[in-house]
């Protein structure tokens, strides 16, 4: 609730004495006496078996409408007040306070955003609420823990440079038992995957560069027939023709005649020439 200004409404009258609860409660408003904040409660309330009560202990509430009006110059605002505080005791829903947006998986050059939706008791949001991420690599163990900021009428938050592994999670709320619980995954770096059209205005760019062209499937004929009919891309055979001299290989020269004359003397020594 708002605070629609109960420090400069009149008194109500309430017996002197202390209060002691038994059952689960929630204090709204406390008791002042004489300027000082005492810790007993004015406007309570109490939850048990999805059963809500709500008690108020004084007597002349109407006088507070009255100085509502007079400071306001409008009912609204305790008319607003007083109705909300009647739709919590009605409500018996069993709707989560705590919703979470998050996927599954994510790329590991990807910015991890989680957002968060929290409601009060009376299921509106509480932009007042201090919500925690609490992130632990499954593998490495490590823990690490970022607080939401609000954005509009959520909570986000955001996680940059994730090594790929996988991650459990817990989101909680200062001063709730409220928590919620998930996984995700960072997959590794692909950079095929980090585009997937093709950026026309860099093409374009890199052809005029380099004096080519850029060309759309639908004209891929013409420029097949273009690319076969260039003559810079014709296939061309240089032939080289060289001559050397048999008698400036002398080590060779020098070889065969020695192999000749030793085959000579054999023949002259076993008689066969």
């Amino acid at each position: 609730q708002k605070n629609i200004g109960f420090e400069d409404f009149p008194p109500l009258k309430d017996t002197f004495g202390e209060v002691t609860f038994t059952k689960e409660q929630q204090t709204l408003l406390y008791q002042n006496v004489n300027g000082i904040q005492s810790k007993q409660p004015l406007l309570a309330s109490i939850s048990e078996n999805n059963q809500k009560k709500a008690v108020l202990f004084g007597e002349g509430i109407w006088k507070w409408r009255a100085a509502s009006f007079l400071n306001q110059n409008s009912f609204q605002d305790f008319d607003e007040f007083m109705g909300s505080l009647v739709q919590f005791l009605a409500s018996n829903k069993k709707r989560n306070r705590l919703e979470v947006s998050s996927k599954s998986i994510y790329a590991a050059n990807e910015t991890i955003i989680i957002s968060a939706f929290y409601v009060d008791e009376n299921y509106q949001f509480d932009s007042r609420a201090n919500l925690w991420f609490s992130y632990t690599n499954t593998e490495t163990k490590e823990t690490k823990k970022l607080p939401f900021s609000l954005q509009n009428n959520s909570f986000s938050t955001i996680i940059e440079d994730l090594q790929s592994g996988e991650y459990s999670f817990v989101i909680s709320v200062d001063n709730q038992t409220i928590k919620k619980y998930g996984k995700f995954k960072v997959t590794d770096y692909e950079v095929e995957e980090q585009f997937t059209n093709a950026n026309k205005n860099k093409l374009l760019q890199l052809a005029e560069n380099l004096n080519g062209e850029l060309i759309y499937p639908n004209n891929l004929d013409v420029s097949l027939n273009d690319l076969i009919t260039d003559k810079q891309f014709f296939t061309t055979q240089k032939s080289e023709e060289k001559l050397e001299n048999l008698i400036d290989w002398k080590w060779i020269l020098a070889f065969i005649i020695g192999l000749l004359s030793m085959e000579w003397f054999t023949r002259k020594y076993y008689g066969k020439i």
